[in-house]
């Protein structure tokens, strides 16, 4: 009788080729490397969000400092801050006070004298 056609080939001779030999997909990620790399991500982000707040800090530390400046001018002094800003201003718009003023304090901050920096 004829060998019959395809024997010696089942189903297990079939997937242990398949399955000897390990081979780790492109994606895979060894743990080790992975809790480096979240850590490493966690680093950045701590850093990125210490930078932020320093700045913010920076921001709102001038912000102060202009204010206690504005408020140490006298009016005279504080209105002719507003009166060199207001004569630069477009006329057709009707600018709010608030936001001649809020121009006005950094017109005085950046004319301040170098002593007082």
């Amino acid at each position: 009788m004829p060998p019959r056609r395809g024997a010696g080939i089942g189903r297990r001779s079939a997937i242990r080729p398949a399955t000897s030999t390990l081979c780790a997909t492109p994606w895979y990620e060894p743990p080790e490397e992975r809790t480096a790399r979240k850590q490493a991500e966690e680093e950045q982000r701590a850093a990125r969000l210490r930078k932020e707040q320093d700045e913010q800090a920076a921001v709102e530390h001038e912000a102060r400092e202009k204010d206690a400046w504005w408020t140490n001018l006298s009016a005279v002094d504080q209105e002719r801050f507003r009166a060199a800003v207001a004569k630069n201003l477009p006329p057709e718009f009707r600018w709010p006070a608030v936001a001649i003023t809020a121009m006005a304090k950094s017109l005085a901050w950046e004319q301040r004298s170098p002593q007082r920096e």
